[in-house]
């Protein structure tokens, strides 16, 4: 017993400062190790020591690209190399090749991205603009030449020709020419040609052009022309363009409205027209005008008018409008009208009106209590 404690008293301190020192050892190691990876500004994963210049210039994005492609290039031929003698595969050399095909790809697409422009080739774009906008207007103006040039001669023959074929066809090649200056020579037309199409198409022509010619035109052919057709066609016919600017990066709208100073006509013509359709056809044009004082003209016309199924057709076109003169009208129809047909179209379109959101804001109507 005495042996073995003076053994271990022995070689047991020996064994102990061993295993002290070496966790120290080999934190020290490390220590050194990661002080030396760390780059000149402090930056992890470089190998390059701390006391390398710090003065060389940045790499670029591009000069990334450029290493990245040749390294990819050179495992390209590699695994061309080993791919002749058998010791690589046909998958292993094509995903190279692939990102090889890849990377040229970014590059050119960076290229592209950053590539300042060519004074000569911006220079020589202006030009090539300058040049094609000349062009559009010579030939703008060429065509407009052939245009005024041709009216005359068709317009001639369009009054002349003793074929009502030949007068209706040059009528037509006169509207496709579209020129302003054509519209009073047609409405001579629509009030002497013998023949009732030419005058229906000479008509229609002057429509087309949808300009505020057009509808001066109109409005007095209107009261020229004996024939109800025409009248009719004149009715129809009133429209203008008119541009509009949209509400966000959209092209201007372009849309078809009827003129408002053709209300007082449309109001006249909606209350004694010599037909229920010509007044049903003016009462219609009536309705899409939008505002108040239109309303106020469609009231009139109910006001004045006997004929049942039309005072129908304006109360529905009153309940579409939506606004408070209409409103109180239809009130006004529920509660007095002679017409029951009329009281029950207007009860049902008020309800319709005040269950919307968009309903006008009108005080709660006056209802009678019904006789004890």
């Amino acid at each position: 017993m005495k042996t073995y404690l003076r053994c271990s008293l022995q070689t047991e301190p020996p064994r102990l400062t061993a295993a002290f020192w070496t966790k120290p050892i080999v934190l020290a190691v490390l220590v050194l190790s990661l002080g030396w990876l760390r780059g000149p500004a402090g930056e992890p994963g470089t190998t390059a020591p701390a006391d390398l210049p710090t003065g060389q210039p940045k790499l670029t994005e591009r000069d990334y690209l450029v290493e990245e492609l040749k390294l990819v290039e050179q495992q390209v031929a590699q695994e061309e190399k080993l791919a002749e003698s058998g010791r690589s595969s046909a998958d292993k050399l094509l995903s190279a090749k692939r990102s090889l095909l890849s990377l040229r790809r970014q590059l050119a697409a960076f290229d592209e991205r950053t590539k300042r422009p060519d004074p000569a080739d911006t220079e020589r774009r202006k030009r090539e603009a300058e040049e094609q906008k000349k062009a559009a207007e010579e030939q703008t103006r060429q065509v407009a030449a052939s245009k005024a040039e041709m009216a005359p001669v068709l317009l001639d023959i369009a009054r002349k020709d003793t074929d009502a074929k030949v007068r209706y066809a040059a009528v037509d090649a006169v509207a496709a020419l579209g020129l302003g200056s054509s519209i009073e020579p047609l409405s001579q037309i629509v009030l002497s040609d013998p023949d009732n199409e030419v005058r229906v198409r000479a008509l229609q022509a002057i429509a087309a052009f949808r300009s505020p010619a057009s509808t001066d035109a109109l409005l007095r052919l209107y009261d020229t022309v004996p024939d109800t057709q025409l009248k009719l066609q004149a009715v129809a016919g009133l429209k203008e363009v008119e541009e509009r600017l949209p509400r966000s990066n959209y092209p201007v709208q372009v849309v078809e409205v009827v003129p408002v100073k053709a209300v007082p006509k449309l109001a006249q013509i909606a209350k004694d027209g010599p037909t229920p359709e010509l007044r049903r056809t003016a009462i219609q044009q009536l309705h899409r005008i939008p505002g108040e004082a239109t309303t106020t003209n469609l009231v009139g016309v109910y006001e004045s008018c006997v004929d049942s199924q039309t005072k129908q057709y304006l109360v529905q076109c009153l309940g579409e409008r939506r606004d408070a003169v209409a409103a109180r009208k239809l009130v006004a129809i529920a509660q007095a009208d002679v017409d029951p047909r009329s009281r029950q179209v207007a009860v049902h379109l008020l309800g319709a009106m005040f269950s919307s959101p968009s309903s006008p804001s009108l005080p709660r109507p006056f209802i009678p209590s019904p006789p004890r």
